[in-house]
């Protein structure tokens, strides 16, 4: 309750006018006393700057007077005086009643008849009492009916009265009002503003203004709209940085400013205050492609207190048992005129950055958990034909990880494995069915390390169960070049990649050029990718420049060595062999072999002959008896 600053109470002051007249008689014992003029004195009730009438008669001249410089009388309408004189006969007297000395109090002035020296009260004139007037005034002088305080929680405004006044009641969401009065404290500057406690809500209450009698009181509403409803005021501790141990035990962060470690055990407190507490908790999970997924009570959880809306705790579920990884998440606090905005931002907004800059006054915690488990299950383990296992490592090559990182972002690793042989590989994967399903080959890919797809059948690829039917195992092959495989998991997340190298680099060299006969078009020839091919082939002729071509059967080609006289005697039969895959000596005429000098290039030498239903291995050797390269000619096969 307010209290009166000071009180200034005033007096009227009322003057009196008495007029006394003798009258001069011989014989004064034998005047007679004269009739009064009314039997009672007239009462007249009149208002400041308001007038009153009345009539009277006489037969002798008379005087009329009034007692109080407020009321003064008329016998003409026209000239106003304290008293006024005239002669017999019949009177119409004018009372005019003006504000000087008016008090909060009636007044009265009375109205004095003489006559030959005798006085009568002619009329007792009333005059009515001074009105009590206070009103609130605005910022900029505005009269106001209610007082409303803005969303800042504080209003200044002043009051006028034309009496002392000081505000006697007032809300208990109101701090003690602030007020300076003026000198005779008739007017005054009040500062109004909203507790703590009530600055989120909304309120409405009454300020009473009162005399210090208390028995004139003015009565104003005060309302206060609640804080800004699109404003939540986070209080607590940083919101960034924070990290969650794997048992979901330990908040820490560092402490941006003193770089002293921030810890908290099992949850966070905030204090959290919207519009009248009515705030939506969202809590979002970055996920690996960077976007954001809004979480249900997850692995963070926000607990508001039911007794007090303002206090909120974060808290969270340890890491899945047996799961390795990390996984982040943002919580935010939005009000409820803001959740409209807010929405409208996270579905226009892809970037995350982006969308947090957007949103930052609404955070309330970043924070990352990571996993402490270390899963000791070996990625792969790989076997030869024999049986022993061969070393698998950790990928390196930087042009590899880039990429299967760019196509094929794998969620456990890049391996590796090189073998001499060209045998079967056999791949244990230790993945089960609700992983990865070897028996989809949709679930597998197989690219060369520019990232062109190759063929399941090419490098063998043949899935399998292990004995207890739990973990997949493939069968594979090494080619001359290397190759990769990854496999992708059930959930369409790509899960592991082996890199799968040759012991054995063939050597490109000078290569060949390949040409059809009948129209001198040029046919693909590549490095030989068959493995078990380009083995025996260095094993029986010591040579690693070794190419194929793959035609139609019965199709007759040139085959140009990029070799000079120097170094291949075409005509020669020692310049060549010709042998199938297992060694065997090919006949030159039964595939129509032939070689000789180029007629459009006379330092071009060639070699012909026509494609069997059979792999035919053609090694050309030089003028000193060595082999140079081979070419290997393979016939399609529908």
């Amino acid at each position: 309750m307010g209290k009166f600053n000071k009180w200034l109470v005033s007096g009227a002051m009322s003057l009196v006018v008495c007029i006394g007249l003798s009258g001069c008689s011989d014989d004064n014992t034998s005047q007679k006393p004269l009739e009064p003029i009314f039997l009672e004195p007239l009462a007249l009730h009149c208002d400041v700057d308001a007038t009153q009438t009345f009539d009277f008669t006489t037969d002798i001249n008379w005087k009329l007077t009034s007692d109080a410089i407020w009321c003064k009388i008329s016998s003409d309408g026209e000239l106003f005086s304290y008293d006024i004189i005239g002669n017999a006969g019949q009177q119409n007297i004018m009372v005019k009643v003006d504000d000087a000395g008016q008090q909060f109090v009636s007044n009265t002035a009375k109205l004095t008849l003489v006559r030959d020296g005798q006085s009568e009260i002619l009329a007792v004139v009333t005059r009515s009492p001074k009105e009590y007037k206070l009103k609130v005034l605005s910022a900029d002088g505005a009269e106001i009916t209610a007082i409303d305080i803005a969303s800042n929680g504080s209003l200044t405004f002043d009051v006028e009265a034309n009496f002392p006044f000081g505000a006697i009641e007032q809300p208990e969401w109101l701090e003690n009002i602030n007020v300076k009065y003026n000198e005779n404290s008739t007017k005054a500057t009040f500062t109004a503003a909203v507790i703590d406690e009530q600055a989120p809500c909304s309120a409405s209450g009454t300020i009473i203004f009162a005399n210090e009698g208390k028995d004139v009181i003015y009565s104003y509403d005060v309302t206060y709209s609640g804080m800004n409803p699109e404003k939540a005021e986070i209080i607590g501790e940083t919101p960034w940085g924070w990290s969650l141990s794997a048992d979901a035990t330990i908040f820490s962060a560092s402490n941006s400013q003193s770089g002293e470690a921030l810890t908290y055990s099992g949850s966070i407190p905030y204090k959290v205050n919207t519009l009248n507490y009515n705030c939506h908790y969202l809590c979002y999970e970055v996920l690996e492609n960077g976007a954001l997924q809004l979480m249900n009570n997850d692995w963070i959880k926000v607990e508001v207190d039911t007794n007090d809306p303002s206090q909120v705790k974060i808290s969270g579920e340890a890491y899945p048992a047996e799961t390795e990884g990390e996984r982040k998440a943002y919580v935010y606090a939005i009000p409820d005129a803001a959740y409209g905005k807010f929405m409208d931002i996270y579905d226009a907004v892809t970037d995350i950055t982006a969308f947090v800059d957007s949103t930052v006054n609404y955070v309330m915690l970043e924070v990352t958990q990571v996993s402490d488990y270390v899963d000791t299950t070996p990625a792969f383990v790989i076997k030869g034909y024999d049986m022993v296992e061969k070393n698998c490592f950790e990928e390196t090559d930087p042009e590899i990880l880039a990429l299967i990182e760019d196509k094929y972002p794998v969620k456990k690793g890049v391996y590796s494995v090189s073998t001499d042989d060209a045998s079967a590989l056999t791949i244990e994967t230790f993945l089960t069915d609700s992983e990865w399903v070897g028996w989809s080959i949709d679930n597998t890919i197989i690219i060369d390390t520019n990232g062109n797809i190759i063929d399941h059948k090419d490098v063998g690829f043949e899935p399998m169960l292990d004995s207890n039917e739990q973990y997949y195992s493939i069968m594979l092959k090494a080619i001359a070049k290397p190759y990769i495989m990854i496999l992708k998991g059930v959930d369409g997340e790509y899960i592991k990649a082996l890199v799968v190298k040759s012991g054995i680099t063939l050597d490109p060299g000078t290569g060949f050029s390949v040409r059809y006969k009948k129209n001198t078009e040029e046919l693909a020839c590549t490095l030989e990718t068959d493995m078990d091919i380009a083995s025996s082939i260095i094993e029986r002729y010591g040579i690693y420049e070794i190419y194929s071509i793959t035609e139609n059967k019965g199709e007759s080609v040139f085959i140009y060595p990029h070799l000079t006289e120097d170094e291949w005697m075409a005509g020669s039969l020692d310049a060549f062999i010709l042998a199938d895959v297992d060694g065997n000596v090919v006949k030159w005429q039964d595939v129509k072999f032939e070689c000789g000098q180029s007629a459009s290039n006379a330092s071009e030498y060639y070699a012909s002959l026509t494609i069997q239903d059979y792999t035919i291995i053609m090694v050309f050797v030089d003028v000193d008896g060595n082999n140079r390269k081979a070419m290997v000619i393979k016939p399609k096969i529908d």
